[in-house]
Order: C-alpha cells, then structure tokens, then sequence
C-alpha cells in the first residue's frame, strides 16, 4: 500500500498534516487516513489547502475517501462535494469489559481460540483478504510481528478459521484491533480470550456503528462512544459485503 504525507507549514513550523494510502479495493482509492490541523490554526483554510492538494495531486481517475467526523460533514460535502457511504461508519468506543458479559456459549464448543503461532498464517491471511476484500500479507505479517501485539485465532472443527483478535498496547490499557468473527458467539469467544490477557484493562477500538452485532457487544459491557464518524468519497462507495464480520478495524482496515 503506498503512502505519502503532506505538511502544511508556517516559517518553517509544521502546522497541519494529512497522511495519505493508496488501495486497490475493487477500484483505485486515495484513502486520507490521518487528518490533523494544530487547534490555533483551525477555521483558517488550513485544512482545504491540504485537502486541495491531496486531490490535485492524485491520479484523475483515483477515488478519494475519509472518514469524518460529524462535525467535518458539511466541510466535505460544500467544499469538495464528496458523497455520504452506505457502506461503512466507524466509531470509536472505549471502556473496560464486563465479566458477566464474558460466558462461554455452548453453541460454540467446536470452535477453539489458539494464539498466533498454533494457527496456519496462510489461512489467517486468507480469511482476512475475504473480509478486507484485498489481500495484504505483508501488512499482516509486519503487524503480527511488531512486537507489541498479541494475536488469538478462532478455528473451527473443520480446521477453518472463523475469526480473529489482534491486540496492541495502547497509551492507557489494549487497543483491539482488528477483530473479525463470523458469528457474535465466536466474537464472545475471541473477547473471552482478550479479556483473560488484559486483566480488566482499559479496552479501546473503532468498529462499524451499522453491525448490530457490534452495537449488541458494546451494550453488553456498557462501553461507551467516543467519537462517530462518517465514510465520505469523491467517486464511488467502496461496498464492505462482510459487515457483519467485523467488530473492529486495524490501522489499514476498511479505513
């Protein structure tokens, strides 16, 4: 995935950034996945310059796609005419787990949750190209390896893997991120075994706010919403056909 990064600067003093990645995801998308403007120079056309070369400096045909905040809405759609995505709207929520919420489902005696090393890679790395709908082994393999995260994998008796958890520190406590599940009991299942190594740990992550599986995991351990935010684009919607699988997104994921 190809990334670069604009700066906005004033006498030599960085002021703003936006850092950019380009997918392949069904169609070419200029993806602005870091958008940032110092506080004291907001409101001041700051952030139109930056988005004004992002899009002067893309490939004609290129999409372009954010997430915004409800606040930026208006900002993308008066300034730049990008449009609203049906597909995807990720929110950023946080909190600790609730025990009572953390049983084990009986309808999942099949499925075993094993760390990284018991699991096949090549699976692991199929399973997340069929719900990311690209595959990116390279990501993966450097993510899993960094060595700050923990990785459990999901497998059913067939030998197949059902889902996957990956967890990283945080500044304060786990930031989750990404977990996938076919089914909200494999998820429970997965968030069992990130319950256990966290230790009633703070928990954060960015999910699709339009899974009501995710939205029903949320409730259930009463974690709360921190900022909502709004998939926009310049030329067309990426569709996200395994919504229902994913319960949290990675730096790159969806994103």
């Amino acid at each position: 995935m190809p990334k670069r990064c604009y700066i906005a600067e004033i006498n030599s003093e960085m002021i703003g950034f936006v850092s950019i990645i380009t997918t392949y995801l069904q169609h070419p998308t200029e993806y602005g996945k870091f958008f940032l403007v110092r506080k004291d120079y907001r409101k001041q056309g700051c952030g139109s310059k930056l988005v004004c070369h992002a899009l002067n400096n893309m490939k004609k045909d290129h999409n372009f796609m954010v997430n915004a905040i409800h606040q930026q809405v208006s900002f993308y759609e008066k300034q730049f005419h990008f449009k609203l995505s049906t597909s995807l709207n990720l929110t950023f929520y946080v909190g600790k787990l609730n025990p009572s919420a953390l049983t084990d489902d009986e309808s999942c005696s099949n499925i075993k949750v094993v760390p990284l090393d018991e699991a096949l890679m090549s699976d692991v790395v199929q399973y997340d190209a069929a719900i990311y709908t690209a595959p990116r082994p390279k990501y993966l393999h450097a993510w899993f390896n960094c060595g700050f995260t923990k990785t459990y994998v999901a497998i059913d008796g067939e030998g197949l893997v059902v889902g996957y958890a990956t967890l990283s520190e945080a500044e304060t406590g786990y930031r989750l991120c990404p977990m996938y599940a076919n089914e909200f009991h494999i998820a429970k299942k997965l968030l069992l075994k990130v319950a256990s190594f966290i230790n009633n740990q703070q928990l954060m992550f960015i999910g699709p706010s339009n899974n009501p599986n995710l939205v029903k995991m949320v409730n259930q351990h009463g974690m709360k919403e921190i900022v909502r935010c709004t998939r926009m684009y310049t030329k067309c919607d990426i569709p996200v056909p395994l919504l229902k699988y994913i319960y949290s997104v990675s730096g790159e994921s969806h994103a």
